[in-house]
């Protein structure tokens, strides 16, 4: 009756065990991994999206704005070339009104991408409320100066191709480029400027200041 027990214990069935396996380590490197790499894919995609949208605009521009300045830009090399002062000085301002018009619109659009991606960064707490603030009202201005040269540099450029016998496609397309030039230089050149960098650091500074009691 002893071994019969003692042999009934030893093959008694065993309660399922409810302890669940552990993830292993590379398991959980994988899935910190892929957390890094969706964050990284998104901050490039925003980036990109950036990029595309600002030479969008440049293109847009140096076409849209430098096809109205045109005439102007034409005046102003033609008297340039005679001489003329007065004429010279008449296109000049014809041109720079022009260039405002489209300076202005180059602010908006650029503005407005701009809050887009930052307001974005801004809400997912990848930087600050002030930082993007100061971030939108730099690009718009950017693009305000932007446009402007674009504008002034796609008008000019286009008249004097047309003066050197350039015609057809091959002139749009120089003028284009002289405007998108132009549109990337005069951006360049202001974001290198101290007005710049004191402009974002007052929006900033404001902003900081004025968003600190909802932080505390």
């Amino acid at each position: 009756m002893a071994s019969i027990q003692s042999v009934s214990s030893v093959y008694r069935p065993q309660a399922p065990s409810t302890v669940m396996p552990s993830a292993s380590a590379p398991q959980v490197k994988s899935v910190a991994a892929q957390g890094t790499f969706d964050n990284l894919n998104l901050g490039d995609n925003l980036n990109s999206l950036s990029s595309i949208g600002r030479l969008g605009n440049a293109a847009h521009i140096a076409i849209k704005g430098g096809a109205e300045g045109l005439s102007s830009g034409q005046s102003l090399l033609t008297s340039l070339k005679g001489f003329d002062l007065s004429g010279a000085f008449a296109a000049g301002k014809a041109l720079s009104q022009t260039a405002l018009s489209w300076g202005t619109k180059s602010a908006g659009i650029q503005g407005a991408m701009s809050l887009v991606i930052n307001g974005y960064r801004a809400v997912t707490k990848k930087i600050s409320v002030a930082e993007a603030g100061s971030r939108v009202v730099g690009d718009t201005a950017s693009g305000f100066v932007g446009g402007l040269a674009g504008t002034a540099a796609a008008a000019i450029g286009t008249a004097a191709l047309g003066m050197f016998g350039v015609t057809g496609g091959l002139l749009t397309l120089g003028g284009a480029a002289v405007g998108m030039a132009g549109f990337f230089i005069g951006e360049k050149f202001f974001k290198e400027s101290d007005l710049y960098r004191n402009l974002k650091s007052k929006v900033k500074s404001v902003l900081d200041y004025g968003f600190k009691p909802l932080s505390a």
